[in-house]
Formats: C-alpha cells, structure tokens, sequence
C-alpha cells in the first residue's frame, strides 16, 4: 500500500483481531509520535497540510518529522 509516498508493504496484515499488537510493535519501534505520525498518512489519509495543522506545526516541519519517521521505520524493518 502507498499513500502519500508512504509505503507500509512488509508491515503484515492489520485485521481487527491483531491490531492491537501491531500498534504496540511499531509504536515501540518507532515511538508514538512518529507512529501516530504516519498512521495519519498511511491509513488515515491526511494531506500534509491537514497534518501540520492537527499537530500545530508548519508545513516543512511536518515533512521533516515523516522524513525522519520513515527512514526510522526503515531501519527497523531492515533489522527486523
């Protein structure tokens, strides 16, 4: 799946009886925040504008903090 130039392919099946341990695991893995993050991207499909004003933060700091989210996921998941 890619939305917004968010890829989560690798991450494994979220049906509704193993939600709750995916989102412990990454939110461990990358912490809350940027899970949070790209959850609103990934699944909720916000725009990054949408984003930046829901966290109260400017548009660049927004991409910012997804590009640091996603290279963090990356890592985990080469190392996983």
């Amino acid at each position: 799946m890619v939305v917004s130039g968010l890829s989560i392919e690798g991450l494994g099946y979220i049906g509704s009886e193993n939600y709750d341990s995916f989102e412990l695991y990454y939110s461990d893995a990358l912490g809350n925040e940027d899970w949070e993050l790209l959850k609103m991207f990934v699944l909720q499909n916000y725009t990054m504008l949408e984003a930046a004003r829901e966290l109260g933060i400017s548009v660049e700091a927004c991409k910012k903090r997804v590009q640091r989210a996603r290279k963090k996921l990356e890592i985990f998941l080469e190392n996983s």
